[in-house]
């Protein structure tokens, strides 16, 4: 017998019941001559707790996990065992990383692990029953379409350092038939709201023309993460539907409102497009959230004012749309993969552990020219109208 661990993670908004799947077998085809249990484990119980729901059904012979975020990781880690395999999204950074576990990790799909060459097109909700149990307004879940990043560029994303693993320029792995994937996807019995995540950190313009042009279910939420690429924008300014994007809830990975910090991060986009995808997103019936990133080393008077021009500019569309349908996500403190990398912008830095290797921040003096203009960046976008939430904006905390 197998176990399958699926974590996930609960909420509450205004009264009402949110629920986050950690879905990673989806894709993943169960062996009919062989039995298997669904173990459903909410990652804010004490690793005590999950150790001892797992071991309710031992015996078994393989443990699957999927893990998509480093918590649940550092929950299982203590009790794992040579029975484990390992996947999802955080796998091809811990083999890169060379993180030594028990057990096998893969870095690639788990149908591949099967021995399945083809990646499968057909997506399995099997969580479905157990949602509805969970009586929930709102259910998000995955529906991972790819791996790796298109680009590979950004300074700051692990990605350009660590992940060959894929196809095409070895960032990148994308399943086929995206546009059928999407069309499967249908809301879950019982729930309100239903939301599949598309799992890829920034969508590739094929995938993106896939699902447009796909026959989805517009009332079903599609979140993805999209980067402000010429080859993006060209694929949107080509549909001139107003719905083409109904419900599907946009991250645009910008890390700042200010093209001198996009050029320092090597992002390869203009702050123009920044704001002009918004706009096509809107126009087209989505949803817009600026990922940002704070505490930035290299702040300075034009990163000010150039993020205060950016906003007044959003601002002037703004009132086309409901104020909801534009926010800022603020990820947190900027994290330097290796230390070749924040060494190009300083020497005053500090480490931390995560998932068994390092991760680095850079120090900024309170009485620092950077401390300021990251104060006064923070400011204007808590300020801006605009719905804030994410990470606290690390120089407002220590003002």
């Amino acid at each position: 017998m197998d176990l399958y661990i699926t974590f996930f993670g609960k909420a509450e908004l205004n009264g009402k019941g949110l629920l986050y799947i950690a879905n990673g077998f989806s894709f993943f085809e169960r062996k009919e001559d062989k039995d298997y249990i669904d173990l459903y484990v909410n990652r804010d119980k004490p690793a005590s707790f999950i150790e001892k729901e797992i071991s309710k059904h031992q015996p078994v012979d393989t443990i699957y996990c999927s893990l998509s975020i480093a918590q649940d990781l550092e929950t299982i880690r203590p009790f794992i065992t040579d029975k484990w395999v390992l996947g999802g999204p955080l796998a091809s950074g811990l083999i890169a990383r060379g993180v030594d576990l028990p057990g096998k990790i893969i870095a690639g799909y788990y149908e591949k692990h099967q021995g399945n060459d083809r990646l499968s097109c057909q997506f399995t909700p099997y969580f479905r029953d157990w949602a509805q149990t969970e009586e929930s307004y709102f259910v998000s879940f995955n529906c991972s379409i790819g791996k790796g990043c298109y680009w590979g560029k950004c300074k700051f994303c692990e990605y350009r350092y660590f992940d060959n693993q894929g196809k095409a320029d070895g960032r990148i792995s994308l399943r086929s038939n995206i546009g059928d994937i999407v069309a499967q996807l249908r809301p879950l019995p019982g729930v309100e709201i239903s939301n599949a995540h598309l799992g890829i950190p920034a969508i590739p313009p094929k995938a993106l023309k896939q699902i447009l042009e796909s026959k989805r279910d517009k009332q079903f939420g599609l979140s993805t993460f999209m980067r402000a690429d010429d080859t993006i924008l060209d694929v949107l300014r080509a549909y001139k539907d107003n719905t083409i994007c109904q419900n599907m809830f946009v991250a645009i990975g910008c890390e700042s409102l200010s093209q001198f910090a996009l050029d320092k991060l090597n992002k390869g986009t203009t702050l123009e497009n920044t704001i002009e995808i918004a706009k096509l997103i809107l126009e087209r019936g989505g949803y817009v959230t600026y990922d940002i990133m704070d505490h930035y080393v290299f702040a300075n008077r034009q990163m000010v004012a150039e993020t205060l021009d950016a906003l007044k500019k959003l601002k002037e569309f703004k009132c086309e749309y409901p104020k909801q349908r534009i926010s800022f996500y603020n990820n947190g403190v900027t994290q330097w993969p290796t230390k070749e990398a924040v060494n190009e912008f300083t020497d005053d830095y500090s480490h931390f552990d995560h998932l068994g290797y390092k991760s680095y921040i850079t120090n900024i003096p309170k009485n620092s020219d950077a401390f300021e203009c990251n104060r006064q960046i923070s400011l204007a976008l808590q300020n801006s109208g605009f719905w804030n939430f994410g990470e606290p904006y690390k120089s407002l905390e220590q003002a």
